[in-house]
């Protein structure tokens, strides 16, 4: 198995004590992965260095954890920023930057000055059109004038976008990929396939393929374990296969997506089953996965 140098593409960090931010996790649970209340903590980054301990990482992306819009969604980015400078860690930084609303530019130019090490957004809209239970969301962004207005500040301001959106938001999202080609997308956790009943699972199938045929959507390889809670090797297997398959090596990324993942398993047992899913493919193409390609996209350097 692949035993080279690891960036880790999608982390975590947050203090529960923190009164501005993380107001999710005070819901405890969600239908989607069922009672999160151990997430209702502090995750820091001594808390990281222990989960990864026995992995070779050696960077990470640090991905926003919805921070309030209030007083200021930058404040994440200066307490990463600061955090980065002590420890090593994270390398890169995406902010949440709402862009359903006015200030959308503002917010932008405020992370860009709490740090160098910004270098994307994410605004997440997961909205399930047949289940309300899988909601977080009123409005499907990619729907709304202003939201695709303000799309437009990333290339303005050489930004990359981390999508985190429900699989059958996939052909809305493949819509945005197409009508700004110029800036860098990132799927997040596999296009989250929380419904595997056969017909859903098909429409996830169709919603990658599509998605995937823009040439700046990347993938991230994360987040399985939260949609399948009793995951095995070969149902990872199964995902996997279907995402390098419509998207090719060169524009897919592991990353754990820890904390959160960590409700359903350990950092090693689950990179080391990513490992075992991915060692069908060579030295070379374990390392553009595990880490060319995310220190690639996220401008580490």
């Amino acid at each position: 198995m692949y035993s080279g140098e690891i960036v880790d593409a999608h982390q975590h960090l947050w203090n529960y004590d923190n009164k501005y931010s993380h107001g999710w996790l005070n819901l405890k649970s969600h239908p989607w992965t069922g009672d999160w209340s151990m997430l209702a903590n502090n995750y820091l980054i001594d808390d990281y260095f222990k989960d990864i301990k026995n992995q070779n990482v050696t960077k990470s992306v640090h991905v926003e954890a919805e921070w309030a819009d209030q007083p200021g969604a930058w404040g994440e980015t200066l307490w990463l920023d600061s955090i980065s400078k002590k420890n090593g860690f994270p390398n890169s930084i995406v902010g949440h930057v709402n862009l359903y609303n006015d200030d959308a530019e503002h917010v932008i130019n405020k992370h860009l000055e709490s740090s160098d090490l910004f270098v994307g957004i994410r605004h997440n809209q997961f909205n399930h059109d047949k289940d309300k239970d899988f909601i977080f969301s009123e409005i499907n962004f990619m729907q709304s004038i202003q939201w695709l207005e303000n799309f437009k500040l990333l290339k303005k301001y050489d930004l990359s976008f981390d999508l985190g959106c429900f699989y059958n938001q996939l052909f809305d999202g493949s819509d945005v990929a197409k009508a700004n080609p110029d800036t860098v997308i990132i799927l997040n956790h596999v296009g989250q396939p929380i419904k595997r009943d056969k017909e859903e699972f098909q429409r996830w199938k169709l919603g990658i393929k599509k998605i995937a045929e823009n040439k700046n959507v990347n993938c991230k390889l994360s987040g399985v374990t939260m949609t399948d809670h009793n995951w095995t090797v070969e149902s990872i297997e199964k995902i996997f296969d279907h995402i390098i398959n419509c998207f090719g090596i060169d524009r897919c990324l592991v990353a754990s997506n820890f904390p959160v993942d960590k409700l359903f398993g350990s950092y090693d047992s689950i990179y080391n089953a990513y490992k075992k899913v991915l060692e069908k493919y060579s030295d070379e193409e374990n390392s553009k996965l595990f880490y060319l390609n995310a220190s690639r996209v996220y401008k580490i350097k």
